[in-house]
């Protein structure tokens, strides 16, 4: 499959726009993790956000569709959030 930049704009920029928006819509909801799915009109280059998911469905075979294993930095956000909920500090 070929991707080809919209018309509205170049892909790249578009990309790390709706990275940012995503962030942004994630930190509003205020939320640790969760999942932004998005589509790109083809003719205007417009992104539309339609599903905003706090319980992210991660990708199977994650570290070679996305690079690292996103398991393990969740496992350690709840070990470190139930640590500080039972009053322990919690190393850096």
């Amino acid at each position: 499959m070929r991707v080809r930049p919209p018309l509205g704009g170049d892909s790249r920029t578009l990309a790390q726009a709706s990275i940012e928006d995503a962030r942004r819509i994630i930190l509003a909801a205020g939320m640790d993790l969760g999942g932004v799915e998005y589509l790109v009109d083809a003719h205007t280059g417009q992104a539309t956000f339609y599903e905003i998911n706090a319980l992210s469905n991660f990708v199977a075979n994650a570290p070679e569709v996305v690079g690292f294993d996103p398991f393990v930095q969740l496992v350690d956000l709840i070990v470190a959030r139930a640590a500080l909920q039972a009053g322990a500090t919690v190393p850096a």
